[in-house]
């Protein structure tokens, strides 16, 4: 895990990535739309290469950021907390997306998925990732980015007794500060 650090540099990075990722995907559509079926399909394709990856994270990223904003508005954790993070889901399996610590004690672990259908392989990730959550350290807490998410994540959370709470970041009364 990383430490955040400044939340407005991190907004900043994920603003950048994601006006490279438009720039990617304006050079790609660039004569295509008027192209023959193959050369538009291999167009497609080359497109989902190159942006693919970054779509799903840079998505994860700011989810995580907005989670950040959640419990900082909230009062969730102490304000004097430092809070670390996994910005592309490539933590190990023992570590959360988003940890709030003051010292050395956790005080809050949480997940994050911007997935937002609970259906075939993410409702079974989702099982999978509520467990892992539910024997961290501090406040356990789940950000999902639909309310379908969010009804079903409560479903699974009630069901096993988890001491989890689901937080839906799609929320419109939910309001967060631009960069």
């Amino acid at each position: 895990m990383r430490e955040v650090g400044s939340l407005r540099d991190c907004k900043r990075k994920v603003e950048q990535d994601v006006r490279r990722i438009w720039n990617a995907i304006d050079a790609a559509v660039q004569g295509r739309q008027n192209a023959p079926l193959d050369a538009a399909v291999f167009g497609l394709a080359a497109l989902r290469r190159s942006v693919y990856e970054d779509l799903n994270q840079i998505q994860h990223e700011f989810a995580i950021l907005k989670a950040i904003e959640w419990c900082t508005a909230t009062s969730a954790i102490s304000a004097e907390a430092v809070w670390w993070w996994n910005p592309r889901a490539t933590g190990d399996i023992r570590e959360p997306d988003l940890a709030g610590m003051v010292g050395d004690e956790i005080l809050l672990s949480a997940e994050v998925t911007t997935s937002h259908r609970p259906q075939g392989v993410i409702d079974r990730r989702m099982a999978h990732t509520l467990s892992k959550l539910s024997t961290m350290a501090g406040q356990q807490f789940y950000f999902v980015t639909s309310a379908k998410m969010a009804r079903r994540a409560k479903t699974k959370v009630l069901s096993n007794g988890y001491a989890i709470s689901v937080v839906d970041l799609s929320d419109e009364s939910i309001v967060f500060n631009s960069v």
